[in-house]
């Protein structure tokens, strides 16, 4: 991870902050394995879903809330 600060004047400044894919990823994994011993759908056992499936369904959607956690914990 990478954060650099740029000031414009003495109350404005702009914060980059540059996220690599293994600042997050095992974090996402860890939570699509959450989902999938939760799952319950149909042709499946309960909690037995494929973790491809689990990963087409829910992964964009957690991949972007793990980036967010982390990139609000890094500003702080």
């Amino acid at each position: 991870m990478n954060i650099t600060q740029e000031k414009i004047d003495e109350l404005n400044a702009i914060l980059k902050i540059e996220v690599s894919e293994e600042d997050y990823q095992q974090k996402v994994d860890k939570e699509l394995k959450d989902h999938q011993k939760k799952m319950n759908l149909p042709g499946f056992r309960p909690g037995k879903v494929p973790f491809t499936v689990v990963k087409k369904m829910y992964g964009k959607a957690l991949m972007v809330d793990e980036i967010n956690k982390v990139v609000i914990d890094s500003m702080y």
